[in-house]
């Protein structure tokens, strides 16, 4: 039995292309950590599925406004 590995986004650019957003708002969000990203090496890193919950979550109205 293997487990899959999710998919993981890579910089500003892609995680800004799922989410509908330019990269510099992306860069912006991401160092105020209020996105779900990680750095590796100044990059910011993603999974969708993250960036999905979070965004449904703050469409709901459960996470704070930024």
């Amino acid at each position: 039995m293997s487990a899959e590995l999710p998919q993981l986004l890579r910089g500003a650019e892609a995680i800004g292309a799922h989410m509908g957003a330019s990269a510099a708002s992306v860069m912006h969000h991401h160092r105020q950590g209020s996105l779900p990203t990680f750095s590796a090496g100044g990059t910011p890193y993603a999974t969708p599925g993250a960036l999905d919950e979070w965004r449904a979550l703050y469409r709901a109205g459960k996470l704070p406004r930024q």
